[in-house]
């Protein structure tokens, strides 16, 4: 525990410190809704998503790599070929290493869709965003100013969760939104996030356009 915080600690002097990183410290609203070791945790998920757009697409600077990562995801999903941008098992891998509380008020896990017949395995599990978490507190906090973030919060306390194919567009099509902005930047983060893997179908599609069907179908689930 001792190491991990010495890290978190790093991790938040190397974000406040370095150019190509949010600037905490202007967001008052985020800074007031979390208490610092939830910021550490917050931080460690900033970076370990900033460290995937950047492979992915090749390119370091953040404004950039966001926008052609949520052009692709968007590009691939109006294909119909979804992309999941973290496996279900190294994603919960990774977030058993931040704090529990600060995982609740963010998400919970639906743990619903389990069949046991089926599969057993963590790509039954599918991230939600808890309504009652913090999180939330913090968008309806950035909509007293911002109306997508206003009409974000009525969206998800009506619907129960957020709509992952609704925000890969938004991200996709707003092409000068600054990602240097907390507010942006953890919205992508939690969007990557939250995409889910489709569950595993029980019996091999008859062809392929029963696969294409059914991914469709176990993908459109997360909304």
């Amino acid at each position: 525990m001792l190491c991990k915080k010495i890290l978190f600690t790093f991790c938040f002097v190397l974000l406040l410190s370095c150019n190509e990183r949010s600037d905490l410290k202007s967001d008052k609203a985020f800074v007031k809704t979390f208490n610092q070791e939830e910021l550490d945790d917050i931080i460690f998920l900033i970076d370990y998503v900033d460290i995937l757009v950047k492979e992915e697409t090749g390119v370091e600077d953040i404004n950039s790599a966001y926008r052609l990562y949520f052009n692709n995801l968007r590009a691939r999903m109006f294909e119909g070929h979804f992309m999941v941008p973290i496996k279900s098992e190294a994603k919960f891998s990774f977030l058993e290493k931040i704090e529990e509380n600060t995982f609740n008020e963010f998400w919970y896990v639906d743990m619903a869709h389990i069949d046991t017949t089926r599969d057993t395995g963590t790509n039954s599990k599918k991230l939600r965003v808890n309504i009652n978490g913090k999180y939330l507190d913090y968008i309806r906090k950035v909509g007293e100013s911002d109306d997508y973030f206003r009409d974000l919060h009525e969206f998800i306390m009506g619907s129960g969760d957020i709509s992952r194919s609704g925000l890969i567009i938004y991200f996709a099509d707003n092409t000068n939104l600054d990602y240097q902005l907390i507010k942006n930047r953890l919205l992508a983060v939690v969007c990557i996030f939250s995409i889910n893997e489709p569950l595993k179908p029980l019996n091999i599609p008859r062809n392929r356009w029963d696969e294409a069907s059914k991914e469709e179908s176990d993908q459109g689930d997360d909304g």
